[in-house]
């Protein structure tokens, strides 16, 4: 695991999504590299993301809280679910981050349009 007890921030993904899901989604894609396992599953890469990996991580994401924002990036189209392998079976998470890029630029572009045809 990453010794830093920090990470970059991008705070235009509250421009899509809550505060909370946000941080998540982001640690997700900080914690990606450090997941035991990756796999092609339809072409799209996914991690290896447990319910202990995510609560033995810097951020302890209880299992309440995974389900959650789970569930919820997943029916934004943010995040890809798949649970593969033998029981219990794993769960393994793709992040979508051309969808998230977009929908950020398409709010952000929606923002400066309307500015620039306030003034």
């Amino acid at each position: 695991r990453s010794s830093s007890s920090h990470f970059l921030f991008f705070y235009d993904y509250m421009q899509i999504m809550s505060r909370l899901e946000a941080i998540f989604i982001q640690d997700l894609i900080h914690l990606a590299p450090e997941s035991e396992e990756k796999k092609e599953i339809d072409g799209e890469l996914f991690f290896l993301c447990t319910t202990k990996f995510l609560l033995d991580s810097k951020s302890a994401w209880s299992v309440e809280e995974q389900k959650n924002h789970i569930r919820s990036l997943r029916d934004k189209g943010y995040i890809k679910i798949s649970h593969k392998g033998s029981i219990p079976k794993k769960r393994w998470v793709h992040i979508n981050i051309t969808k998230i890029s977009h929908d950020i630029d398409t709010i952000l572009l929606s923002n400066e349009k309307e500015y620039i045809y306030d003034n």
